[in-house]
């Protein structure tokens, strides 16, 4: 299985192609057409991808963010098989940053891990008003569905492991990498977060957060429990 982006606008993918070993494209997807928050009239857009790794029992699966066309609204991460069929959906009230697929260990089963906008929860964050709110989550691959929070009356609630705020909020998350950054031999989720470094373990507890300068961090991370 090979996946491509037809890139757009704005760092965005229009689509994604599946493609067999032969190079024939399986599916062209669009994204999911039923979301909870907006018409079907309103297209989604593809902000990004990552691959599930497979299993001798479970075929490799295909992480995809789907972020609406009207900007900051709603968006949803969504798996497929190799055939590019729907598997589960999970549902956003706001844009996803990016997702990464990665494990603790070698040995340890992935995660999916994603960054986003949830400027619903600005009324829990004393200064968030006019500014975004970026969350940092993760998702077992095998559980996915639901809503983020805040949960909204006659919606399933979502199935993230932790969902985590960042605060001062309008301070946004780059891009991580994971490495072991205290010889434990598991793997940290590291980012930047404004001129922070902040580094979670898989469990997303805080294990490092400090400046560039090793002074102390001025970004505090707050967990959603609901």
């Amino acid at each position: 299985m090979t996946v491509t982006g037809n890139m757009g606008e704005l760092g965005s993918i229009n689509s994604l192609y599946i493609l067999d070993r032969a190079g024939k494209v399986i599916r062209h997807y669009l994204g999911p057409t039923n979301s909870i928050y907006e018409p079907a009239s309103v297209p989604m857009m593809i902000r990004g991808f990552d691959i599930v790794p497979g299993t001798k029992d479970q075929q490799p699966r295909i992480a995809v963010a789907c972020i609406s066309s009207l900007g900051l609204k709603a968006s949803c991460l969504v798996t497929l098989d190799p055939n590019g069929s729907e598997l589960s959906t999970y549902w956003h009230p706001g844009q996803i940053a990016w997702v990464k697929v990665a494990s603790e260990t070698d040995s340890a089963k992935p995660k999916i891990i994603v960054a986003a906008i949830n400027n619903h929860l600005r009324n829990r964050f004393e200064g968030s008003e006019l500014t975004n709110v970026y969350c940092l989550f993760s998702l077992d691959p095998d559980h996915i569905g639901g809503e983020a929070p805040p949960y909204q009356p006659g919606r399933p609630r979502g199935t993230q492991e932790w969902y985590l705020v960042f605060q001062p909020a309008g301070v946004p998350i780059h891009a991580p990498f994971f490495a072991d950054v205290n010889g434990d031999g598991k793997r940290e989720i590291c980012l930047e977060v404004g001129a922070s470094k902040v580094c979670l373990t898989f469990d997303g507890k805080l294990v490092i957060n400090e400046r560039g300068d090793n002074s102390k961090a001025q970004v505090t991370v707050q967990r959603i429990a609901e």
